[in-house]
C-alpha cells in the first residue's frame, strides 16, 4: 500500500477542481447515513453548476475517512480506470468551504471530514432512498439495470485485485435521466476497500473476495425482495400506472416476475 499526505494528495486533486461554491438542495432521507447531502458544484470560474453528493465523516471515523482517500490516491498513482464507480473531486479535513442554507445544514458539516463526489445526469440519488420511498425510477428495468451495472464495477475491482469490503444499498449511487426514466448505477464508499498488488502471497484474499460475492448476494436479494413487495402490490391494485411525460405506461405483475427471474440467475450463478 502506498503512503499518501496532504499535499500528495493535492497534487492528485488540485484546487483548480475545487474553485467552487457549495449550494446543498436535499439530505439523504436514511437515517443511517443523515450526513450525506446532495449538492449543486457551482464552478466560480465558469458560472456552470453540476451535480454532486458531499459525504461527511465524523471526525472519531477519520480512519474511514483516510482509507477512502486512501483508495482514490492509490488508483490515481496507478493510472487505473475503475468501471462504474463514482467520481471523487475533492476531500476536506478543515473548514475551508462556505455552504449556502448555513443555517439549515451548517451545524451538520461543521468540524466534519468531507468527500465530494460528481455526479451525471439531471438528478442523483442513493439506491436505499429509492427503494425506501418506492421511487418511479425503479421500474423493473431499471432494477435490472442496477444490478448490471453494479456488476460491471465489481468485476473491474476484481480484476485490479480490489476488495471492496462491504457492497450495500448506502453506497450505490444512482444517475437519473428524466427523459424514459433511465438510469445509471454506481459504486461509491471505499472506507473498507483493500488493494492487493499481488493476490497470491495473501493467504486471507480469497476469503475477503468470497465476502465480497456474499456482499453482492445479499444486494441481488435485497433487489429480488423488492420485485416480489411489487408484484404483491400490483395484485392489491387496480392502477399501476407510471406517467411519464403525460404518456401512461403500466408494469404489470409479470414485469415483475421478469425482473425477479433474472435477478435469481444472477445469485445463482455466482453462489
Amino acid at each position: 500500500m502506498l503512503m499518501d499526505n496532504d499535499k500528495n494528495i493535492k497534487n492528485f486533486f488540485p484546487e483548480s477542481l475545487r474553485n467552487e461554491k457549495i449550494s446543498i438542495i436535499s439530505t439523504s432521507s436514511t437515517t443511517e447515513i443523515k450526513y450525506n447531502f446532495k449538492l449543486r458544484l457551482i464552478d466560480l470560474s465558469h458560472k456552470n453548476c453540476k451535480l454532486g453528493w458531499l459525504k461527511c465523516y465524523d471526525r472519531k471515523d477519520r480512519n474511514l475517512w483516510e482509507k477512502e482517500k486512501q483508495f482514490y490516491y492509490d488508483i490515481a498513482l496507478r493510472n487505473w480506470h475503475i468501471s462504474n464507480i463514482v467520481e471523487c473531486i475533492w476531500f476536506e479535513g478543515g473548514n475551508k468551504y462556505k455552504v449556502q442554507d448555513g443555517e439549515r445544514f451548517g451545524a451538520e458539516i461543521h468540524n466534519r471530514l468531507l468527500i465530494c463526489y460528481a455526479l451525471p445526469g439531471e438528478d442523483i440519488g442513493i439506491l436505499s432512498d429509492l427503494i425506501s420511498s418506492q421511487s418511479d425510477f425503479l421500474t423493473p428495468e431499471s432494477v435490472i439495470q442496477i444490478v448490471k451495472d453494479i456488476e460491471v464495477a465489481f468485476n473491474s475491482l476484481k480484476f485490479h485485485s480490489i476488495i471492496y469490503g462491504n457492497i450495500h444499498m448506502d453506497a450505490i449511487f444512482i444517475a437519473l435521466l428524466s427523459q424514459g426514466k433511465k438510469i445509471t448505477a454506481l459504486l461509491g464508499d471505499f472506507s473498507s476497500t483493500q488493494i492487493f498488488d499481488d493476490a497470491m502471497p495473501y493467504p486471507n484474499f480469497a476469503d475477503l473476495q468470497m465476502n465480497d460475492y456474499s456482499n453482492m448476494k445479499q444486494l441481488c436479494d435485497a433487489l429480488l425482495a423488492y420485485c416480489k413487495f411489487k408484484i404483491l402490490e400490483d395484485m392489491t391494485t387496480t392502477d399501476n400506472s407510471l406517467h411519464i411525460n403525460n404518456v401512461a405506461i403500466s408494469y404489470s405483475s409479470s414485469d415483475w416476475k421478469t425482473a425477479q427471474d433474472w435477478d435469481l440467475v444472477y445469485v445463482n450463478v455466482d453462489s
